[in-house]
């Protein structure tokens, strides 16, 4: 079992193809149970490859802010009721 990862330009759209993470990722053992940290700079998983302390250990690796990410996610029609609530005036 392996983790994947897919994108989207915004959540308004369609995911994208799913990407293996590949060998800095997963083994040949399993990896999976994938989550992230609140702020996004963690991936966390599960693991029962070498050089942990059970059958399942929890790993984590840190996560390098992709180009287009949607931290910053900005609906484009919430600047346009932004104008209408503001009657069109800007300020």
């Amino acid at each position: 079992m392996d983790i994947w990862v897919a994108m989207r330009p915004t959540t308004h759209t369609n995911w994208g193809t799913p990407v293996n993470l590949g060998p800095v990722i997963n083994t040949t053992c399993f990896d999976g149970n994938p989550s992230i940290s609140a702020d996004g700079s963690t991936l966390y998983f599960a693991s029962n490859r070498p050089g942990g302390h059970g059958d399942e250990d929890l790993w984590q690796v840190s996560i390098t802010p992709m180009p287009g990410d949607f931290r910053d996610d900005r609906d484009p029609d919430s600047a346009v009721e932004s104008d209408k609530s503001n009657g069109g005036k800007e300020g």
